[in-house]
This record gives C-alpha cells, structure tokens and sequence, in this order.
C-alpha cells in the first residue's frame, strides 16, 4: 500500500511539474520573472523583436505595418525595458509595478487604419475590455486622448479573466479592407 502512495505521490508532482511548464503564458509574474524580463530588455535592445522570448509574440512582420505583438506582462516588460535602455534610461519601478498589475493580455497592431482585434476561442469570441490609438503626435496630444484619426498603433486589451491560456486561440483582425485571421498559441508566448 505505501508503495502505491509514493506512486501516485511522485505521479502528482510530474503532472504539477509538468502542467507548471506547459502553461508559459503567466498571468503573475515571480520577482525573478520580472528580473529576467527586464534584462532581457535590456540585453537586446534595438535588437529586441529578433529575440527568442518574442519569437511566438510577434506575428505577420512586427513591427512592420500590418504587424501585430501580443502583449504579455513578460513580453511588455521587456519591450518596455529595450525602450528605456535604447533611450539611455532605465525601466522605472512604477512602471514595472503598472504593468505587472495589470489585469489585460495586450494585442497591438501597428496601422494607420481603423481595425478593431478581436480573439476566438473555440466558439468564444472574446472583445477587447478598450482600445488604444497610440498616435505620431506630440506628447502633449497624448495627453489629451490622441487624435483617434490618425494613429500609428492600434492596442486591443482583453482581460485575462476571460482567456483559457491553453486554449487554441484566433486573431481577428476587422479592418476598412478585409477581415484577416492569424492562429496563435498563447502557451508558447511568455
């Protein structure tokens, strides 16, 4: 009988072992994981979205036009900190903590167009909680909302909540053109 309990004992801790690395998509981060996202910023810089932890992030030739990046905490930290470092500044602690607090998965599509990103999952069409324009223009008309008519990005937050990170998962992209479809594998992105 005790044979059989350290069985199914070490039995459970490969599964939780296991399930732990499956899921790459991590909704909270440890304090080595902000770490190391940080560094990795920093490690890469203007060279950031060839780097491995980006690889599953960025689809359709980010950041080209037309590209997309799906924003994780991981992956938002360490484009965030590559931003800093490229300008001769560090990442402030604010806004790790902003970022780590954070209750959305991020979508950002780089156009000048209208589109509006959407996420399925199985039958599950999921809309974004907001969207962002993130516009060329001065600092100081971004603090006034922007100018939704001419922008240069295009941020689609969508709650963790309502996202199964195991799931096989869809983006949608509806435009003034066409509607365009990109798979992805949120397991694989970190």
């Amino acid at each position: 009988m005790t044979k059989r309990i350290q069985t199914l004992f070490c039995l459970s801790i490969i599964i939780f072992a296991l399930s732990g690395n499956a899921l790459a998509l991590n909704i909270k981060l440890k304090k080595e994981e902000v770490e190391d996202a940080v560094k990795k910023g920093v490690e890469h810089g203007k060279d950031i979205f060839k780097s491995p932890d980006l690889k599953h992030a960025c689809i359709n030739y980010w950041p080209r036009q037309g590209g997309l990046l799906v924003r994780s905490k991981f992956i938002d930290l360490t484009v965030t900190a590559s931003m800093w470092f490229n300008k001769g500044q560090k990442i402030s602690d604010k806004e790790i903590n902003d970022i780590i607090a954070s209750p959305y998965l991020k979508v950002e599509m780089r156009t000048k167009d209208d589109v509006i990103i959407l996420l399925k999952q199985g039958e599950n069409i999921i809309e974004p909680v907001d969207i962002d324009y993130e516009d060329p223009c001065c600092e100081l008309c971004k603090f006034d909302g922007g100018n939704r008519y001419d922008h240069d990005f295009v941020t689609s937050n969508f709650l963790y909540s309502n996202l199964d990170p195991n799931a096989k998962t869809t983006i949608i992209v509806k435009g003034p053109y066409r509607e365009r479809e990109y798979n992805i594998d949120l397991s694989r992105i970190k």
